[in-house]
């Protein structure tokens, strides 16, 4: 691991060997000789159980990156190619995703050496030989071992949940408050929103993974909006008020807040949709921009921030937001993605162990919706911002559903 710790041990080897320039030290005998992976190694604190091998009872683990081989009592991860595994075998180079077991014959020079009575070695089932006298690789969990995901325990595991339900009942509670109580919950369900995002990006992807998604979607939220309350570009003439609370150079603090908490389910969503650079910038985009055929109209009503419309092109049914607005965001979103693009990319981003986005995500569509159309009486926002959003959140909705890519 990256303190330089063992985190497994390779027992019986006659000589002891691990693919991919993992040093095995110790004399080449029969005996106990740590194995300490190259530096590219990530970990073994998220194994997800994939399925079981055919030969020897053996299990086939996945982590981010890495392909991880388990007789039973953990694995070692490794970048590139597999670790040799206990029966002979090895799973391939892995080339993200899953890989199928593919057992290798053992050269008969390579095979169990005949035991010290001279009597020829037991037969071996017909494609899987023993390497030496067998293996056993360990888990590691001492103090550098690499705990960055789903490590922290039970508290830190439920505590994104918690954040998350707590900023869906503010939600709930905004439309019966009014005046100073209301402007109070929004700030309020911001603020959770954003938390819920940020620890479960913290717990399960790793704090470097998280201040870059922190400064990429917090930083370019706050200097485009500096640059359009200042210049009216991109977004158009608009101003803030001062009821979402202090102000840094002429914008709330919980906007920058409210791009980030937002950007982070988008981004797994469209991860989970589509496979390409590109591909997943535009959906990410779209996902994050559509948002805003919500939240502006409703911000505006509220009073939050106003536009100047002089003969403004404006949506049928939203006349007090201009189109310009929309068309940037979706622009501004896109450089936002093809940015956050850069941040390492999970096989399951946006399907297991990402519930907590994919709940915000699917609630602030559903409750957006009903939100507009029952509450608020808007109708035609209601329709925009349904049709839009759900050209991401209905597609992501089925393939959480069924299970599929």
């Amino acid at each position: 691991t990256r303190g330089g710790a063992v985190i497994g041990t390779i027992v019986g080897t006659d000589p002891p060997e691990a693919p991919n320039g993992a040093a095995v030290r110790g004399p080449p005998r029969t005996g106990t000789s740590p194995l300490e992976p190259d530096g590219a190694s990530s970990g073994v604190a998220e194994l997800r159980r994939r399925g079981s091998g055919s030969l020897g009872g053996m299990d086939r683990y996945e982590a981010e990156g890495a392909t991880v081989a388990d007789a039973g009592k953990g694995g070692v991860a490794g970048r590139g190619r597999a670790w040799w595994v206990p029966m002979g075998l090895r799973i391939g180079p892995v080339r993200g995703g899953a890989q199928p077991w593919s057992p290798r014959v053992t050269p008969p020079e390579q095979r169990c050496p005949p035991s010290a009575a001279g009597e020829p070695p037991p037969e071996r089932a017909a494609g899987a030989h023993r390497v030496g006298t067998g293996m056993s690789v360990r888990v590691y969990t001492g103090p550098h071992a690499d705990r960055r995901r789903g490590g922290g325990g039970g508290f830190l595991r439920a505590l994104p949940w918690a954040l998350a339900l707590l900023a869906i009942l503010a939600q709930i509670l905004w439309p019966i408050t009014h005046g100073s109580t209301r402007d109070m919950v929004t700030v309020v369900a911001v603020v959770l929103f954003f938390l819920a995002s940020a620890t479960h990006a913290w717990i399960s992807r790793g704090w470097l993974w998280t201040l870059g998604w922190f400064v990429a979607s917090a930083g370019i939220g706050l200097g485009v909006e500096v640059l359009g309350t200042r210049t009216g570009l991109p977004f158009g003439d608009y101003s803030y008020a001062a009821s979402l609370g202090p102000l840094v150079a002429g914008v709330p603090v919980v906007i920058p807040l409210a791009w980030a908490m937002m950007s982070y389910p988008a981004l797994l969503a469209a991860r989970r949709l589509v496979r390409g650079t590109l591909s997943t910038a535009i959906v990410a985009a779209v996902a994050l921009a559509s948002w805003d055929l919500f939240l502006d109209p409703q911000m505006v009503g509220e009073k939050h921030w106003t536009w100047q419309l002089d003969r403004t092109p404006v949506l049928i049914g939203i006349p007090d937001v201009p189109v310009q607005n929309f068309v940037a965001w979706l622009l501004v979103s896109l450089v936002l993605m093809l940015v956050l693009g850069l941040l390492p990319r999970r096989r399951t981003d946006g399907a297991e162990g990402d519930g907590v986005p994919a709940l915000l995500y699917l609630w602030t569509y559903v409750s957006s919706v009903v939100l507009n159309a029952f509450f608020l009486h808007r109708p035609a926002v209601a329709v925009w911002g349904g049709i839009v959003m759900g050209l991401v959140a209905i597609p992501y909705a089925y393939a959480l559903w069924t299970g599929r890519d």
